[in-house]
């Protein structure tokens, strides 16, 4: 968020008050040197609204942070002390009244998002998401309020959901004004332009124009320089939003842990109110994909900034694409922090979620805002009709039940704990990954874990519906299994599904010895019966389906057949593996665990 131009003050000027933040030039013969020892002080000089000049490094602070750079000896200059940006807009650009005849305070957008939902009734709901998902009030007192998009907007329905959200940072006027930029080309174009109508029927549309309203009132009051929220605590006020999201949260590259600085983090992982909020209405609607606008920069930011990740050239290619769409000549960087709303959104719901850095300065004049919000525009759209890389849905392989499963990657492999899931009221899912083969496992609680391959193209959406088979009286396994001669438990996975119409029954075994004959065991008949170096769990099986050799990773794939095993619908049977277990003094047999099932249609 670099700033290159002043904010010129006129005529109303208030009167200077040290208790505000203040725009500063620290000074010094060696610009990146200073710029270093801020940097070696604590202080954000990339992101923050720092910039190089010619006698030492401009940057904003707040009056807490100011005295400390005083008190360690920099040479701290003075240029601009806060003050309530209406003031400033009184003078600069007057407003008619009329919307959007300029910048406007929060009232006024909250109005604005009401116009939309009773102008487009059918189209524009306004949604308020403190109450709706049941978070605390901001320490304002105020409500997160989002303007929903869709073509039948009161409905809940099984489509893939977008998010736009602008000022976390509330001093970045201009994020606001290409959030309602944005709702006013959807919703005005939808009746004439059939691309668009297309994306608000196949989408649910979510576009926030203000994430941090007790700041953003704070700005156009008081101090047009505040950045954070306004909660107190002992030494100074605010937490830094896009550094308090509970992903990344304390890595060497977090936010500040200063209450006075710029960039503090918060007490705890999602402390605030606002955190919290995007929490609870993030992980219901489950976004696919998510833009967060902020200023100042022009250019896109991807990837963690202290972890690297398997997918770094990818989100780096994406950024690369989504800069260009918005007229920033594929400019882009890594983030300033960890912490930040866009890596939560990743990390918890596998969103194709990117920040981008909009115009030069935080509070250009009205009209210049505009021109950015017409030049991001494309930028949107291109997100908007990206296709996802993966999608599908994870449903109960009987009833065809939506299910809430946790989608955990197996190939790339992630080290920081990210996750995925489906949408527990459509079993709707998504996966943000590049082209090539990937394995993914599907998890829920009372059904057998499943793991797939599939292969995701460029430019298209792979489609993969996941059905998982319930767990036959809850239970994972009918009998455990005890380790094999080289000490390795063995494992028995499903493959495919129980569904009697596909037909399609195996299973992986895992943890054999390696080269080793195994067969499939299937059966009704459930026992515990000590046998040879393991446990028999199925009595009287049904007809054995060949003899396999067991691989040099010791995993084999054992496939079966209802038919030929006479299983029917609704009947729960049992698979056990059992395979040659070589041990000193001669060879004998071992069984894997036992898998308890149910036959579905």
């Amino acid at each position: 968020m670099f700033l290159t131009a002043t904010l010129v003050l006129t005529a109303l000027q208030s009167p200077i008050d040290a208790s505000l933040c203040a725009k500063v030039e620290v000074r010094g013969p060696a610009p990146a040197l200073v710029a270093h020892a801020l940097s070696l002080a604590g202080f954000e000089v990339e992101g923050c609204g720092a910039a190089l000049t010619r006698t030492g490094v401009e940057l904003i602070v707040t009056p807490e942070e100011l005295a400390l750079l005083e008190k360690r000896g920099f040479n701290v200059r003075v240029r601009e002390r806060g003050r309530p940006l209406a003031d400033i807009l009184a003078a600069r650009e007057p407003n008619d009244g009329v919307v959007p005849g300029g910048y406007l305070d929060l009232a006024a957008i909250e109005q604005a998002l009401a116009t939309y939902a009773s102008t487009y009734p059918t189209l524009a709901q306004v949604v308020d998401l403190t109450a709706r998902f049941g978070a605390p009030l901001t320490f304002g007192g105020r409500s997160l309020k989002a303007l929903k998009v869709s073509d039948n907007v009161t409905v809940d329905e099984d489509e893939p959901a977008f998010l736009l959200v602008s000022a976390h940072h509330c001093r970045e006027i201009v994020t606001p004004v290409i959030a309602l930029d944005s709702i006013e080309r959807l919703l005005a174009g939808y009746a004439g332009n059939p691309a668009l109508r297309t994306l608000v029927d196949t989408h649910e549309i979510w576009i926030v124009p203000v994430w941090n309203p007790d700041g953003y009132h704070h700005v156009f009051t008081v101090d047009n320089l505040w950045r954070k929220n306004r909660r107190p605590f002992p030494g100074g006020t605010g937490v830094d939003l896009n550094r308090n999201y509970p992903f990344l949260w304390n890595t060497a590259c977090a936010g500040s842990s200063s209450t006075s600085s710029s960039t503090y983090r918060g007490p705890f992982p999602g402390s605030e109110a606002e955190t919290a909020a995007m929490a609870v209405f993030s992980l219901d609607r489950h976004f696919a994909k998510v833009l967060d606008f902020h200023s100042s920069g022009r250019e896109t930011l991807w990837g963690y900034a202290c972890p690297t990740s398997p997918l770094d050239n990818f989100w780096r290619a994406e950024a690369i694409a989504l800069s260009n769409a918005c007229g920033y000549s594929g400019v882009e960087r890594r983030p300033s922090a960890d912490g930040e709303h866009y890596h939560w959104q990743f990390a918890n719901t596998g969103a194709m979620a990117f920040l981008t850095e909009t115009h030069s300065q935080f509070q250009p004049t009205y009209v210049s805002a505009q021109a950015e919000a017409a030049q991001v525009w494309p930028g949107v759209r291109q997100q908007l009709e990206r296709p996802m890389p993966l999608a599908g849905h994870v449903r109960d392989a009987c009833s065809g039940a939506p299910l809430a499963a946790t989608i955990t990657y197996l190939s790339p492999i992630f080290t920081q704990g990210e996750s995925n899931r489906s949408n527990p009221r459509f079993g709707r899912y998504h996966a943000f990954l590049p082209p090539g083969t990937h394995s993914l496992r599907f998890e829920a609680p009372g059904y057998v874990t499943q793991v797939i391959a599939v292969t995701i193209n460029s430019g298209t959406t792979t489609t993969r519906e996941v059905a998982l088979d319930p767990v036959a009286g809850g239970g994972t396994v009918l009998c455990n299994a005890t380790p094999n001669s080289t000490g390795v438990v063995p494992t028995l996975t499903l493959v495919g599904s129980t569904s009697l119409a596909a037909n399609q029954l195996a299973f992986q075994a895992s943890g054999l010895p390696a080269n080793q004959p195994t067969t499939l065991l299937l059966g009704t008949n459930f026992v515990s019966t000590p046998q040879f170096n393991g446990t028999l769990c199925i009595a009287r099986p049904r007809p054995a389906f060949g003899i396999v050799q067991s691989g040099a990773n010791g995993t084999v794939m054992l496939p079966a057949d209802f038919v030929r095993a006479g299983l029917v619908v609704g009947e729960t049977f049992g698979a056990q593996g059992y395979f040659r277990d070589p041990a000193a003094g001669g060879g004998t047999r071992n069984f894997t665990p036992a898998l308890s099932l149910t036959v579905c249609p």
